[in-house]
């Protein structure tokens, strides 16, 4: 690694390369972001971003939002992901991430929820896109944690927000029908959110109101056959709860 004087020279003389700048994009990246892993305490129930930075707490979507927020500010792309499985084979998950585009075109994932800024791939090398779902291409991967994800534009980030909240509100603190308000929210922001729907289900199956819970489980297996286990794990839940 060049010092930053030598860097500092050969940019303004026009003489650094490719190589170097994104170099010095995941220098930036380790030196701004690894320490927000230790001044963040996760806390699910923290959304807002703005009193997550002054308290220290926040969960996936307001951190990913400020390492969205710092990389822009920088002129370095980041993207915030929907994260539909992991590695310890979590689906039906509403988790959110950033990617970190850097100018060789690698790219790198940056999730503190698990303390993680993960190596710089070949994005179409290591996962295939199929329908904007990007799946990974070798599941014996042990150095990737993420595993099926979804790149989120501004509407669909809000969406997710719109869900995670409604998650608050009715698996959390038990007020489903103020969940449902959320998750119909989110759903007209983008119609594919297949987290929403799973989510929606259970709160009208807790409800009682269990033709729609069918439906909106059937409209997500639709959306992703990937999740019907996770929709039958949900569905033996509510029998064994009597619902």
């Amino acid at each position: 690694i060049r010092s930053p004087e030598v860097t500092l020279r050969r940019t303004k003389d026009g003489k650094i390369d490719i190589d170097e700048l994104a170099e010095i994009e995941r220098m930036t990246l380790a030196i701004l972001i690894m320490p927000l892993a230790g001044y963040f305490t996760l806390d699910e129930s923290c959304f807002n971003l703005f009193s997550g930075i002054h308290n220290g707490r926040g969960n996936c979507c307001s951190i990913s939002e400020l390492i969205y927020v710092l990389g822009n500010a920088l002129g370095i792309p980041v993207s915030l992901i929907r994260v539909s499985e992991t590695i310890d084979k979590k689906k039906g998950i509403a988790h959110v991430a950033a990617l970190w585009w850097l100018s060789d075109g690698k790219t790198m994932i940056v999730d503190l929820v698990y303390r993680l800024i993960s190596e710089p791939f070949n994005m179409n090398i290591v996962f295939e896109n199929k329908a904007d779902n990007w799946t990974i291409r070798d599941q014996d991967a042990a150095y990737h944690v993420h595993r099926r994800f979804t790149l989120l534009d501004k509407d669909k980030t809000i969406s997710i927000r719109y869900t995670n909240i409604g998650v608050l509100f009715g698996l959390i603190s038990g007020q489903f029908e103020d969940s449902i308000i959320l998750y119909n929210a989110a759903l007209k922001l983008w119609p594919d959110n297949t987290f929403a729907y799973i989510n929606r289900a259970s709160s009208y199956a807790k409800l009682g109101l269990i033709e729609e819970a069918k439906r909106d489980f059937r409209q997500a297996v639709s959306l992703d056959p990937g999740l019907s286990q996770r929709v039958e794990e949900l569905k033996n839940a509510f029998r064994e709860e009597g619902t």
